[in-house]
């Protein structure tokens, strides 16, 4: 296919903007890079055995940061999706 093949789009963006988001999970003094929150479930970016059922997320865009409580449902095998409650900490 070329470049002139009406099924490529080609997009250009000029002085575009990116934000810088980073997103951390801090559990029994260990801290854990999420790559995804959503309603109910935290992805985290490798797999894990999480070490307890509480902790703190932490979503920084642009310097920042936001902080949530986090309770997730135990599990007994590495994983990258867990349930999840979060609950926003006022500031």
């Amino acid at each position: 296919m070329s470049l002139g093949s009406p099924n490529i789009n080609v997009i250009h963006r000029l002085g575009g903007y990116s934000a810088g988001v980073e997103i951390e999970l801090l559990m029994d003094n260990r801290s854990f890079s999420v790559a995804q929150i959503g309603r109910g479930m935290l992805i985290v970016d490798e797999p894990v055995s999480l070490p307890c059922q509480h902790g703190e997320l932490i979503l920084t865009v642009d310097g920042n940061p936001r902080r949530w409580r986090v309770t997730v449902e135990p599990s007994c095998i590495l994983a990258i999706r867990y349930n999840a409650q979060l609950d926003e900490i006022a500031e």
